[in-house]
């Protein structure tokens, strides 16, 4: 018998090993865009916007300096922009100006009259400030095409280089926009996956040697988790499912709480052999006394992971399925594989004797019983500050906000919105059933431009009209539409073509805007819903990534609400099957809800946002305490007085192992991560003293029996 279970163990792991290496890598994809089920009328309209227009990520480079220095350096970022692929268009001082920057740059012919004669305040300058002769400042704005992040690098790359050659000359340049967001996003999703869970799984490794005293034994714990955790990044990339910011913690959630579990079949193993069992029959042994325990808090974790698939948001129902399917797979490895590893090298590892961990474990077991009422007050106190604390739980409006303030993307987004540039986008898509490019319906197109950008909030306007507009003035005429229907010369109209559609039956107006909340967006739109009045047979929508991102950010609140609310409820329902007893199941419910309540609590008095990192704590935290607390339910109910120096040391090694390794992540760039490692470290420690604390005291009269 035992010879099939080895060999069961050998082929899941063989199994979970090929699972993961075999297939391709998982795409990166962290746009607003994929978050959303693509069937929202919201991401319908995104979708028909982007099949008219292409894309409304745009990428803005602002310079300051000597005059000729920043024209000459605003000249090689536009021709970078130029020579890439994936620039469709440049409006910059030197494709809208091209003959004022040659005189600018011309010793000869730059002289004050000469200057003073330009024509460069014309109708797309007053909109977009392009270039300011004094005090001396450019603006480029690079409209992009819709491509995955990671294809940016080498514009990056460039750009970066660009910088620094205009720095050595005493230029300024700052660099922002969707394009370089999306891309820095995706570079902290690496960092997560190449640094992040690396520091995390080092950390937990140098404890676990500490704790079961034995290199022998942290090395067979490792592979059985690590190839659960290593299965999930393979079934991403079967499955064609693209990894995310969100997507991304279920690797080091699925590594903690495997962890957990395998803590406690060391445990029992560490239990048998110190009665006296054989190396071969102690593994078994454990497996007998601890797997129920460890199949039931796994599956009934998982089964609660898996209600995720309802959320809102497709990367948490990505989240859910991938930590349900690793933490499924990995019950297999630590009740099969690492029996059959201990059973090989258990003659040679150390058994612990007992230590501090179980001293800790009893006197906290101990003051649950003696001050009962005491203990259950506080355990309720902290629920109900909980629950009062998280509608104050805020969304961050802007995706910039999970970096540092010194980082140097964010740091030049904030500095040029602090000139008066909105960096946010807007898009109002104007539709009718034949062409738009009619003198009357372009005067009143241009009029309704122009209620626009007086809308509050609105900083810039960016349009087919205001460029047809500087277009004519341009050619010699008088500020104000051509008089006469167009079709090519609009196509023709500097960078009018990302704003008109192939049959000139749509045309696309650009609202560059502060970061605003879902109120100062919800004003906007009521704002273009009354400006679009008088444009009698035109149809208006409003659209753009900005709009996607907030509901995202609503997306967040919704999910943390009532997928929780779903998960805890099933859960409870399980660990009721699970024990048989109405009452423990009841006593239960305290001890599960605290460790959120306290993660709503820090959230609430650091002014932590709700993010794609934290928006999973509340699940993580679930998780964790579900796990703890089935473990000591199920041990309490075979022997109330062992429970505390057996599962009881299992969860305070557990908490003090994987709690150091969340909050190595302090040490993170990317704030998601650095609050994740924070709150995830908060619910380790609320759940043990939880179970080990106020779960014995809500047992009642009969755990009495556990102080002896």
């Amino acid at each position: 018998m035992s010879d099939l279970r080895v060999i069961a163990g050998l082929l899941l792991a063989a199994g979970l090993l090929c699972l993961g290496v075999l297939p391709p890598q998982p795409t990166v994809d962290n746009s607003v865009s994929s978050w959303l089920d693509p069937a929202r009328p919201s991401v319908q309209a995104y979708g028909e916007f982007r099949r008219l227009f292409g894309s409304d990520e745009v990428y803005v480079v602002q310079l300051s300096g000597s005059r000729d220095a920043m024209l000459r350096h605003a000249r090689a970022f536009e021709a970078i922009f130029t020579g890439d692929p994936l620039i469709e268009h440049v409006l910059g001082p030197g494709t809208v100006f091209e003959d004022e920057v040659e005189v600018l740059l011309d010793p000869e012919l730059a002289d004050p009259v000469t200057v003073a004669r330009m024509r460069i305040d014309t109708p797309l300058n007053r909109r977009l400030s392009i270039l300011r002769i004094e005090p001396p400042r450019a603006l480029i704005f690079a409209l992009g095409r819709v491509a995955p992040p990671i294809a940016r690098e080498p514009l990056d790359a460039a750009l970066e280089a660009a910088r620094r050659a205009a720095g050595r000359q005493g230029v300024t340049v700052r660099i922002a926009g969707n394009p370089a967001l999306n891309l820095a996003l995706d570079r902290a999703g690496r960092a997560v996956q190449t640094q992040a869970l690396p520091l995390l799984v080092g950390i937990c490794i140098l404890l676990l040697i500490v704790a079961t005293r034995s290199i022998i034994l942290t090395l067979a714990t490792l592979p059985c988790v690590g190839l659960a955790v290593l299965a999930t990044q393979g079934a991403l990339g079967w499955t064609g499912l693209a990894s995310n910011l969100v997507v991304d913690i279920a690797q080091p959630l699925i590594f903690v709480l495997l962890l957990a579990s395998a803590m406690h079949v060391l445990t029992g193993w560490q239990d048998a052999r110190r009665a006296g069992r054989s190396a071969a029959d102690a593994p078994w042994d454990a497996v007998r006394s601890k797997g129920p325990a460890v199949a039931m808090a796994v599956g009934t974790t998982a089964i609660g992971f898996a209600t995720l698939a309802v959320a809102d948001l497709l990367p948490i129902q990505t989240f859910g399925l991938l930590a349900a399917g690793g933490l499924l797979g990995g019950l297999g490895t630590i009740l099969l594989c690492l029996p059959a590893l201990l059973s090989v090298i258990g003659g040679r590892a150390h058994v612990r004797s007992q230590g501090a961990a179980d001293r800790w474990a009893e006197r906290a077991v101990g003051l649950g019983l003696r001050h009962r009422a005491v203990v259950i007050a506080i355990g309720i106190g902290v629920v109900g500050a909980g629950v009062a604390a998280f509608p104050s739980l805020r969304t961050d409006p802007h995706a910039i906000r999970y970096f540092d303030a010194d980082h140097p993307l964010r740091r030049d987004h904030e500095i040029i919105e602090k000139t008066g540039l909105g960096l946010s986008t807007v898009e109002v898509v104007l539709t009718a059933p034949d062409s738009l490019l009619t003198p009357n319906r372009l005067d009143a197109i241009d009029a309704f431009t122009d209620r626009l950008s007086k809308l509050p909030g609105v900083q810039r306007v960016m349009g087919a009209t205001v460029l047809l507009r500087d277009a004519n003035v341009r050619a010699g005429g008088i500020d104000a539409m051509p008089a006469r229907p167009i079709v090519e010369e609009a196509r023709a109209a500097n960078g009018s073509t990302q704003f008109i559609s192939a049959d000139g039956k749509a045309l696309r107006v650009t609202m560059l805007i502060a970061t605003l909340d879902d109120a100062g967006l919800a004003a906007i739109r009521t704002g273009v819903e009354a400006a679009a009045q008088p444009l009698g047979g035109i149809s208006v929508s409003v659209t753009g990534n900005y709009g996607l991102l907030l509901e995202a950010q609503q997306g967040l609140l919704s999910t943390l609400t009532t997928s929780l609310l779903l998960t805890a409820l099933l859960i409870e329902l399980l660990i009721l099957l699970a024990v048989r007893d109405l009452r423990l199941a009841a006593a239960a419910l305290l001890p599960n809800a605290a460790p959120i309540a306290v993660n709503f609590i820090v959230m609430m008095a650091l002014d932590i946002p709700l993010d794609v990192g934290t928006c999973m704590t509340a699940a993580v935290a679930l998780g964790i305490a579900v796990d703890d607390t089935l473990h000591v339910l199920l041990a309490w109910q075979r022997d109330p007085t062992q429970m505390a120096r057996s599962t009881g040391r299992a969860l305070v090694w557990t908490t003090a192992i994987i709690g150091a390794g969340f909050l190595a992540l302090l040490g993170a760039d990317f704030g998601p991560t650095r609050n994740f490692g924070l709150l995830c470290a908060c619910a380790m420690v609320t759940a043990v003293i939880a179970d080990l604390v106020l779960l014995p005291a809500l047992l009642g009269p009969d755990a009495e029996s556990l102080e002896a």
